[in-house]
């Protein structure tokens, strides 16, 4: 589970419209979260196919963070998403 807080502190950054204070360490874990999150929602995950209301509110996070990056910095997060531009 990602840290409420820490997704939060991100979407603030990200309202403040600032490149240079945005985490690529962050975006990756939240992206594997976020994937991790879909996969069970979708029934892809044997141990159950419902989330939990944490999860949900996790999911919800993780949502506004991806939104906003796309609407901001639409490049930024295509290069991020492209793995193989990764040092």
């Amino acid at each position: 589970m990602v840290n409420h807080e820490r997704i939060k502190e991100e979407i603030r950054v990200l309202h403040m419209k600032s490149k240079e204070l945005l985490s690529k360490r962050a975006f990756v874990n939240f992206e594997k979260r976020y994937a991790h999150l879909r996969s069970m929602q979708l029934g892809l995950s044997p141990d159950r196919r419902d989330l939990h209301d944490e999860e949900k509110l996790e999911k919800k996070f993780l949502d506004e963070y991806f939104d906003l990056l796309q609407e901001y910095f639409p490049e930024l997060k295509g290069k991020w998403e492209n793995k193989s531009d990764w040092k």
